[in-house]
């Protein structure tokens, strides 16, 4: 991180056991990467604040991505970039990483690993590569950064780049020859040279001198890893270069704390690449469409088209659909189209059936189903958005899941528990919606495994005999969505993995019901995904408030007997994930919290029945101090509620069956519709339409 004191910005690093300060030139802010130890743990850490705020990495710990969007501050990016590279002072290359370095460069301009960089208004040309240069000239045996500086602008004269724009100058110095702080404070760094204002270069040092301190065998063993750190680290600066190229001077594209786009996952989610010259290790890069680290960035499929030669890619997606397993009588889709003049073209589709092509009227709603099919993933197009839900009946019982957004894909994903030992089928299914297959851990416990999952393709995880808690997904490669598909007894179940990013400090359930006949069991799950212990409160009204503590990488679990009402809050010092799993009967449910900046004015369930249901109830939560006034429509029918300041309401229509059903409210609320289906029950939370 870097302070302002007296006029200079100082550099800042923790370590284990050690503080140092180091002063940097006010004409530079470099953005240095995080140097890695061997077995993940990070060694130290170097970042900006705009605060005296110093980020702390517990020694041992695994990299972690840090969440939140990049934001636009206004400073100039560089839309058709060109890199550069000098090598100065080399008389040996004992690694042989001058090569490698313009292997690199030369074939990564156009990859979808850069192409993330487009977001913020970045180039990612396929001529990104604009050469090199051998300077013989002398090396000083630590070369300062005005040094450093001295011989970009030495490279920009070489190249005849004159005042140029939208120029990376890459100063790579030979073994031996780094700067001061080279492989304890930073691994590379970037910044603004002084006299030419808009150009960028970057303090790259011969990585393999500091070992594993700046990623030899990051990726890959042996020999064929001892040059991962050079891609990785050159790939990170070169990333930042184009998208926040000015740095102090001028800022561009960096989060709410001073984080590049390198800078949020450092170290993070490693994996290779393969170019035009090869494979190559590299660090994914911050997303903010897919709200996290990516791998590759591009097209989530091939687009489809309309039989009106209309052209659309795939926005929302299932990771299965089944109607030819025994017993299963329904899978239907269900699209509902919030718009009020505009009708929805929508495909539907999955791998080895033909798409289903059809219309969705104006805050109308249409089925698709799959007879005697089987598989997954399931992808939703659409040229006006809907929302899509699907509902299952399995002997007798129903489910139903909302369809998970390509763009809200992570690298990071997680349940609240894994259940095969009281349970007789728990899979977890897994959904790659890009164009490049993934390596995807799941771990809960000791008990992990990895699975390679196609370019958009699924595959399925189990654990046969073992229960726990939480349960950790994480993509070495592309970000990927996931949901657990459970039979109990007579009944299935299926729900969504959340994206540790989306973990919030205060969530809300709309009800909790360990009261009514044939629930035995209301379990609120709470997992916290950080490094470090959450404390944690649990409101409940009417009953009273339960704090806890949850170590890192923890979970706890609450029960409250004998009870039933809400809505029921968790608050929570740092980003933690709920889940609330009943068992009813011969069924069990899950639902997730939600966080309370998905509050919204306009919510929507696809669907209401309390025809062929027993029990159909829209439950109503108003995070808010003051009252809230809802209403509630289906089809022809509504109704008008008042809902208390951190309050809740129940609306339910008898003897109507149909939707979209549209909640409206004065301020933001949150909704669920609870349904009692034969021996099951079901809850499913509705989605924002604003």
């Amino acid at each position: 991180m870097h302070m302002r004191r007296n006029g200079s910005y100082w550099r800042v690093a923790v370590f284990t056991g050690l503080f140092m300060i180091a002063p940097l030139t006010p004409a530079v802010r470099s953005q240095v990467t995080v140097p890695h130890r061997p077995g993940g743990a990070v060694t130290s850490v170097s970042r900006p604040v705009y605060t005296a705020h110093t980020p702390v990495r517990v020694p041992g710990a695994t990299p972690t991505a840090i969440t939140g969007p990049l934001i636009n501050h206004g400073g100039p990016v560089h839309n058709a970039p060109t890199v550069y590279v000098v090598f100065w002072g080399w008389s040996s290359d004992p690694s042989g990483e001058a090569a490698y370095l313009t292997d690199f460069l030369s074939s990564v301009g156009g990859s979808p690993w850069l192409a993330s960089v487009t977001q913020y208004d970045g180039g990612n040309p396929s001529d990104l590569y604009g050469g090199s240069w051998s300077d013989p000239t002398p090396i000083p045996t630590q070369p300062t950064d005005p040094q450093i500086q001295n011989e970009a602008i030495a490279a920009m004269n070489h190249f005849g780049l004159g005042t140029a724009v939208h120029v990376e100058i890459i100063v790579a110095t030979p073994t031996g020859h780094s700067s001061s702080g080279f492989g304890s404070v930073y691994c590379a760094y970037h910044g603004t040279i002084s006299t030419r204002p808009n150009a960028s270069y970057i303090n790259l040092p011969y990585m393999t001198d500091a070992g594993a301190s700046c990623g030899v065998n990051s990726v890959n063993g042996g020999s064929s890893g001892n040059l991962d750190g050079v891609s990785i680290v050159a790939g990170h600066e070169l990333a930042e270069a184009i998208t926040d190229p000015r740095v102090n001077a001028q800022y561009a594209w960096i989060d709410g704390n001073g984080y590049e786009n390198g800078d949020k996952c450092a170290w993070y989610g490693l994996g290779n690449i393969t170019t035009s010259k090869g494979t190559f290790a590299v660090q994914p890069l911050w997303s903010n469409a897919a709200n996290a680290c990516v791998l590759h960035s591009g097209p989530a499929a091939s687009p489809l088209t309309l039989a009106s030669a209309l052209t659309i890619s795939p926005q929302l997606m299932f990771t299965r659909s089944d109607l030819a397993t025994n017993l299963m009588t329904s899978d239907t889709i269900r699209l509902g189209n919030p718009n009020t003049s505009a009708t929805a073209n929508v495909i539907v589709s999955f791998p080895g059936v033909t798409p289903q092509t059809v219309t969705v009227p104006p805050q109308g709603n249409t089925a698709v189903s799959f007879p005697n099919q089987l598989g997954g993933p399931v992808t939703v197009s659409y040229d006006v958005p809907v929302v899509a839900g699907q509902r299952v009946v399995y002997n007798n019982t129903f489910s139903e899941i909302y369809a998970v957004p390509i763009a809200s894909a992570s690298t990071q994903l997680l349940l609240s528990y894994y259940d095969q030992l009281t349970i007789q089928s728990n899979n977890i299914h897994i959904a790659n919606p890009t164009g490049s297959q993934s390596l995807v851990s799941v771990s809960f416990g000791g008990n992990s495994q990895f699975v390679t999952v196609p370019a958009n393709g699924a595959a399925i995880v189990s654990f046969p005999g073992l229960a726990g808690g939480p349960v950790y997904i994480t993509s070495s490669d592309s970000p990927v969505i996931a949901s657990s598909r459970t039979w109990f007894n007579s009944s299935f179940n299926d729900v969504n993995a959340i994206p540790i990013g989306q973990a919030s400090t205060t969530l809300y359930f709309n009800h909790y019901d360990l009261k009514t006949n044939g629930i035995s069991s209301d379990t609120i799950y709470i997992s916290n995904p950080n490094f470090s212990a959450a404390n944690v409160t649990v409101t409940f009204p009417g009953v009273g408030t339960q704090p806890v503590t949850i170590p890192a990488q923890g979970q706890a679990t609450y029960s409250f007997a004998g009870k039933s009402g809400g809505p029921i809050t968790i608050s929570a010092s740092l980003p933690v994930i709920a889940s609330q799993r009943v068992r009813y009967k011969n069924s069990t449910s899950e639902v997730y919290a939600v966080p309370v900046t998905k509050a919204s004015v306009k919510l929507m369930l696809n669907w209401y029945d309390l025809v062929g249901f027993s029990s159909d109830n829209i439950h109503i939560a108003n995070p808010n101090g003051s009252s809230a006034t809802v209403t509630v429509t289906v089809g022809t029918h509504t109704k008008t509620v008042t809902v208390g300041g951190q309050g809740a309401a129940v609306v339910n229509f008898p003897n109507v069956v149909g939707g979209p059903v549209f909640i409206t409210a004065n301020v933001g609320v949150l909704a669920s519709a609870r349904t009692y289906f034969n021996l099951s029950f079901n809850e499913v939370n509705a989605i924002p339409t604003l």
